[in-house]
């Protein structure tokens, strides 16, 4: 668990000290998210979806290099048929962030990293499962500044996770906005 305490100490600083510039200038940004989150469960007829937020922080050390922190809540989603009744997802992310200006005003990104998850799942028996561990996270997607210090995100999120019985994927798409400081 200290690896995890450091790794919160270390999102909570870099959360505070956040901003991008335009697409094409290094900077700090910190900014927040909503989507559609869904949640597949390995072996199991759950696949269902529901709607989840993210806020985030990070730096751009070059224009096309940086990187950022996250937090994901994923909802939790019920389901009316198979095993599993529900999935309750979370996770803080630390990910690299490669970035290509397309102008002066539009980027596309990817990104990669590990997430730090909780997973909860609860099934139609009454037993519950839960985790707390880590595994890769990438993304994809696209950002449009609308003038120095506002820009705009659409992108896409991947994150596995598994508790003693159950493993997934988790994935989100997400629209927000970053403020540039």
């Amino acid at each position: 668990m200290a690896s995890r305490n450091t790794v919160l100490s270390l999102a909570a600083m870099g959360l505070l000290a956040g901003s991008l510039a335009h697409a094409a200038t290094p900077g700090r940004y910190s900014g927040i998210a909503i989507g559609a989150t869904q949640i597949d469960v390995n072996g199991t007829s759950f696949n269902e979806s529901d709607v989840g937020f993210k806020w985030f922080g990070g730096v751009m050390a070059t224009p096309n290099f940086g990187f950022e922190l996250a937090y994901i809540f994923g909802g939790t989603i019920d389901s009316s048929t198979g095993p599993v009744r529900s999935v309750e997802s979370n996770a803080f992310t630390v990910e690299g962030i490669g970035s290509i200006p397309l102008g002066e005003k539009f980027s596309l990104f990817a990104k990669a990293g590990i997430g730090f998850y909780d997973a909860y799942v609860a099934t139609r028996a009454g037993t519950y499962y839960s985790n707390s561990d880590e595994d890769f996270i990438y993304g994809v997607g696209g950002s449009l500044a609308f003038n120095p210090k506002i820009e705009m995100r659409l992108e896409w999120q991947q994150l596995g996770f598994s508790t003693s019985a159950y493993k997934g994927d988790f994935s989100m798409i997400s629209l927000g906005f970053a403020y540039r400081f």
